[in-house]
């Protein structure tokens, strides 16, 4: 009975087991509804003040989004090289993606520091909008800090066994891409939405 209950539970596990991503994905769309909640209030609150009205970001912002979009990358190809057979691979490109996690966060918070310091010389309307686009970048990179806990265990296991994540055993390491492409992707909208509406 038991040994039938173990081919049973074998039959029904997958390589990179689709519960855990399809988790994963209710999550990131219960963390879309958040961020998109949050983009269409600045949205309206900033179309409400009008143009006499403008918000100056500082150039951080720009070297924060290209470390943000080449950890992506460099989670991508950890993930590629799981499920390709190259699991030694692994290790090394997760730690280039949480280094690079690490000069986003390093560059972001000066940057929404700016942010917060530039509205003091505007006017009293600016200060509304300089404190709501500070929430933003705070929102965002709290998002980020809180990613790095499951970046750092993975990343952790894949150098200590180099041969933990491979092409049928590589959940954990999907998991964290998708979170971070999610970030990603939720960085570029909210970082477009600051500079086109101003």
């Amino acid at each position: 009975m038991a040994e039938e209950l173990t081919r049973e539970d074998a039959s029904l596990t997958l390589p990179d087991d689709e519960r855990g991503a399809m988790g994963m994905r209710l999550f990131l769309l219960a963390l879309t509804m958040l961020f998109a909640a949050s983009m269409v209030g600045y949205g309206v609150i900033r179309q409400r003040l009008g143009s006499e009205v403008d918000i100056h970001l500082p150039a951080l912002l720009w070297w924060s989004t290209l470390a943000m979009i080449l950890g992506g990358l460099a989670m991508t190809r950890a993930l590629h090289c799981a499920r390709g057979g190259r699991p030694a691979q692994v290790g090394r490109w997760l730690l280039i993606a949480l280094v690079l996690s690490l000069a986003f966060l390093a560059i972001q918070i000066p940057g929404a520091w700016r942010v917060l310091q530039e509205h003091a010389v505007y006017s009293e309307l600016n200060i509304h909008l300089y404190a709501l686009a500070f929430s933003l970048i705070v929102l965002h990179a709290l998002h980020v800090l809180g990613g790095l806990i499951p970046l750092v265990l993975v990343t952790a296991r894949s150098l200590r066994d180099p041969q933990l994540y491979h092409s049928y055993h590589h959940g954990p390491v999907r998991y964290v891409t998708m979170y971070w492409h999610f970030l990603e992707a939720v960085w570029i909208a909210m970082f477009g939405l600051l500079l086109l509406l101003g």
